[in-house]
Formats: C-alpha cells, structure tokens, sequence
C-alpha cells in the first residue's frame, strides 16, 4: 500500500472535514469542488492498491464511491473502515450496474449472474441487522424501480412525449436506486437521513455524467436516459 498517498488522503481529508463542519449550512462551491478532487483520488488510491474484480473493472467508470468512503471516514476517523466500505459499496455497485445491463439486454443471461454474484459477495460480508434491511430495501424499492424503468422504455418506444413531472420522477428514482449504499454503511457508522439524502442527490448529478457518455448506446437500444427523454 502507498502510505505516503495515504497520509497525503488523511491530510487532506481532516482538513476539508474541519471546514466543511465550520460552513454551516452555506453552499460552498469552492468546498464542494475539494471534494471531488479528493473524490477522484481516493478512487485512484483504491485502483492503485486494492485488488479489483475484473468484470467491476469494467464498469468502474461508474462508480463514484468516494463520497462513502469520506463519510465513513468522518464518522470513524479510521482509514481502514473507510476503506472497507468503499470496497463493500463497490461489490454491491456491481450487482445494481449487472442488473441494469440485464435489463437493458434481457436476452443476456451473463448480466444477471455477474449481479447476482456481487450481490452474494456483498451480502456475505455484512451483519445480520443490515443484511435484513438491505434485503427488504431491495424487496419493496429496487423491485419497483426496475419495473418503473422498464415502463419508461416501453413509453420510449411508442415515441411517448415525457412530461416535466415524468422527467423528475425518473431522475429522483434513479438516484434511489443506490438505496442499498447508505443501508451497507451503517455497519460501519451511524448514517443521519438528511446525510442519506445528500448522497441520494449528489446520486442524480452523477447520473447526468453517467447518462452523457451512455447516450450513444442507450439512443440505440432506446433504453431510458435524462438527456433522451
């Protein structure tokens, strides 16, 4: 492991967290901006070193677990629970990504097991009392979204003329749709609901990047995407 990274991560995670809790409740975009940056280089600290599955390797452009593993940070103060919950929010990722691509490709079969694989993984991995509420999270949430975003491209389909409302709706399900990452973190800190929030929405404004550079694949398979409808 590169430790003078990880001390450099520390560093700048302990400041940032010290002006962060004496912003109060202005925006900071200046302080917003630093946590993307250290974001992004906390991702590259984990590609550098931690062991990657390859199949998650492949998607990992959409990942951005960065953000669990700063909050798991601020609550602990210990690197490597920190560290423990990104690479815990990083198999689970693979199950919702896998899953997404089934049912965008029905036919592909592969999609399926390589979700129900990660989800296996991630689930092993957890205490009883998460592995409960992760699971009747995924039962009375997931279930519903999957099926709301297969209804949106059947509506794309018959060429259907999307709604203001229907717009944010789909936006502001599909950000809930990482539902399962605030449950996985309260093994390893207490997670507040406006906190749980905040993720959900910085959630959909990551989905507009997502969305961006999956606007070819997604025109062609006419697969719902915020810039399409």
């Amino acid at each position: 492991m590169d430790n003078k990274e990880k001390v450099k991560i520390v560093a700048e995670l302990e400041s940032l967290l010290g002006l962060l809790n004496n912003s109060g409740s202005c925006y900071n975009l200046a302080l917003l901006f630093r946590v993307a940056r250290l974001e992004k280089r906390i991702k590259r600290f984990v590609i550098d070193n931690t062991v990657i599955n390859k199949d998650i390797s492949r998607i990992y452009r959409k990942f951005s677990p960065g953000i669990y593993f700063i909050t798991v940070y601020a609550a602990t103060r210990d690197f490597n629970i920190a560290l423990a919950a990104y690479k815990m929010t990083e198999l689970y990722g693979g199950f919702i990504q896998y899953l997404d691509f089934f049912y965008e490709h029905p036919k592909n079969r592969r999609f399926k097991r390589l979700a129900y694989k990660f989800r296996a993984a991630a689930i092993k991995g957890l205490n009883q009392k998460v592995k409960r509420e992760l699971l009747e999270a995924e039962e009375s949430f997931l279930a519903r979204y999957w099926r709301f975003e297969i209804r949106y491209k059947e509506l794309l389909r018959f060429g259907h003329k999307f709604t203001d409302s229907e717009i944010k709706r789909f936006i502001l399900l599909k950000a809930r749709s990482i539902v399962g990452y605030p449950i996985i973190l309260r093994q390893y800190c207490h997670i507040p609901q406006k906190l749980v929030d905040l993720i959900n929405y910085n959630q959909s404004i990551y989905n507009f990047y997502d969305d961006y550079w999956d606007l070819k694949e997604d025109l062609d398979d006419k697969a719902p995407n915020t810039f399409i409808i």
